[in-house]
């Protein structure tokens, strides 16, 4: 909320979509194996973030991606949904870092998991009879 002057010098309240407030010039990097970009504009939302992620890696994360960062307790901590961006946005950019790594990594699709999952040869098991006929006799005099 916010208050203004009008002419008659009287305040009244206004109110706006909320929005982070502006933070100290971090910078967030997104960082991808050995490639990393800044950010020039800092994004305000979960949605914000994973967009600019699929525009700048683009082919690299077609089959999906995780997002994590590192904490001030030096924490691994998953980034995944509005509540951990608003979570990381208010902890980690009013610390006196310069900046923020939002890390990148490469998933694969539900469909390329459930292929590499499969056993390329099937174990054949052999029957009870066919165990039976293999096995050796033995006499014992």
């Amino acid at each position: 909320a916010r208050f203004k002057l009008k002419k008659n010098s009287k305040y009244i309240l206004t109110t706006r979509t909320p929005q982070l407030p502006l933070l100290t010039k971090m910078a967030i990097k997104l960082c991808l194996d050995n490639e990393i970009h800044r950010m020039t504009k800092t994004p305000e939302t979960f949605q914000d973030i994973l967009d600019l992620v699929k525009t700048v890696f683009g082919s690299q994360v077609s089959n999906g991606f995780a997002l994590s960062y590192i904490d001030a307790d030096g924490d691994k901590i998953a980034l995944t949904s509005d509540e951990d961006f608003q979570c990381m946005m208010e902890t980690e950019l009013n610390d006196s870092k310069k900046s923020l790594k939002v890390y990148v990594q490469k998933t694969n699709s539900s469909a390329e998991a459930q292929e590499e999952k499969k056993v390329e040869e099937p174990i054949n098991i052999p029957k009870k009879d066919e165990q039976e006929k293999k096995a050796p006799v033995v006499d014992i005099k």
